[in-house]
């Protein structure tokens, strides 16, 4: 449930995601990132989706992409530009990390807004364009559970269960599992994870 609790933040609470708005999701296949792609489809957004697998791509296409972008790190901007007419997206979501960054950041559109949820590349320096944050009136933000009060927690909660968990009631957004293995398979499922082959999540059952 984690990465449909990140996702809500990352769209709605600190994304102010509204209807009919561009989002893109930077690392799309991951699990936040397929979270946050049925998600914004739910609530009416037209979302774009950055990843280094096109065939991930493909598939994230039948769960409600509605652009697919195929880069690894950077170097999307251009893409992303054009797909959404030119006016840049409202709200980028970035699970990739600094290599990512300055193109979030470019493909923004006016007062738009960048997430930063996580960096698996491991890049935790990056470029900020100046020019463009101040002459476009762009918001940059963090998301961590690191610093949060049990309080906080909650509150992120509860906004899940009021915005999106109806959509899972309802079947609208359905979680999506990549393999599931048994808890005597743990090292197996470790292995599996580090080869950037699933897309979703990996589930361990427990005994």
């Amino acid at each position: 449930p984690i990465a449909y609790i990140t996702a809500y933040e990352a769209l709605v609470q600190f994304g102010r995601l509204q209807e009919g708005e561009w989002v893109l999701i930077a690392g799309a296949s991951s699990g936040v990132g397929v979270a946050a792609i049925q998600a914004a489809k739910y609530l009416g957004a037209n979302v774009i989706g950055v990843s280094g697998s096109a065939a991930k791509l493909a598939r994230l296409q039948t769960l409600g992409l509605d652009v697919a972008v195929c880069a690894r790190g950077g170097g999307f901007a251009s893409d992303v530009l054009r797909a959404s007419g030119g006016r840049g997206v409202n709200l980028a979501v970035n699970l990739v990390g600094g290599s990512a960054f300055p193109d979030c950041l470019n493909a923004l559109a006016d007062f738009g807004r960048q997430v930063i949820v996580g960096y698996v590349d491991g890049q935790m320096k990056t470029e900020l364009n100046l020019e463009a944050l101040h002459g476009k009136r762009l918001h940059i933000m963090g998301i961590s559970n690191a610093p949060l009060a049990p309080a906080q927690r909650a509150e992120a909660m509860r906004g899940f269960m009021d915005v999106l968990y109806p959509a899972f009631v309802n079947g609208k957004i359905k979680p999506v599992i990549d393999r599931v293995f048994s808890f005597d398979e743990l090292p197996a499922a470790k292995r599996y994870v580090e080869t950037d082959q699933l897309l979703g999540k990996v589930i361990i059952r427990l005994p």
